[in-house]
């Protein structure tokens, strides 16, 4: 399952670390998560314009961390762009009240709010991801019930950032299943 990561380059370190362990965590359960971060093709010095378009239109969803950095990233604000042009599932994440900022193509989107210290509303992720895959809410409720009663706690971090992210990559995982069910 192909996941773009859209971020700050400016939070790049705290993004990656935290998808890295989520990725090594769902390995351990044999389900694939293939992460794209632009940066590796811009550090690569790669035909970023190209590789940046290949992987938009390839990924199975997007999730946009939504910083006051990538609130004022220009390449964000383009990545968001392309994403809703495609018609791609794209969860918008963000950790601090960014209301005010929202512009463009972020007009009128879903933000799940999360922090630290309480994580992210569970129910308010099913919601939003239901809307967003146009999957019955009630459905991927009654999946990711069975699946959290089954393994207590999908990953062994007690870092809430990561919990958060695992978390909604279990949902879009369990999304997917559903959407393909369905065709």
């Amino acid at each position: 399952m192909k996941v773009f990561i859209s971020h700050s380059f400016k939070d790049q370190n705290s993004v990656r670390e935290n998808i890295d362990k989520i990725v090594a965590e769902y390995a351990k359960q044999k389900i694939v998560i293939e992460p794209y971060f632009a940066q590796d093709d811009f550090s690569m010095k790669k035909d970023v314009k190209d590789k940046l378009k290949k992987e938009i239109i390839d990924c199975n969803f997007a999730i946009v961390f939504l910083t006051e950095n990538s609130m004022k990233s220009p390449a964000t604000q383009q990545e968001i762009g392309a994403f809703s042009i495609l018609g791609k599932p794209v969860l918008y994440v963000s950790n601090y009240d960014c209301r005010n900022d929202l512009s463009g193509f972020l007009v009128g989107v879903d933000i799940l709010p999360y922090d630290n210290e309480s994580g992210i509303n569970i129910n308010d992720a099913i919601k939003t991801i239901s809307k967003e895959m146009n999957i019955p809410q009630q459905q991927i409720e009654n999946q990711y019930n069975e699946i959290v009663s089954t393994k207590a706690n999908l990953t062994t971090s007690t870092n809430m950032e990561i919990i958060v992210v695992s978390g909604l990559i279990l949902l879009l995982v369990i999304a997917l299943i559903l959407k393909g069910k369905k065709k």
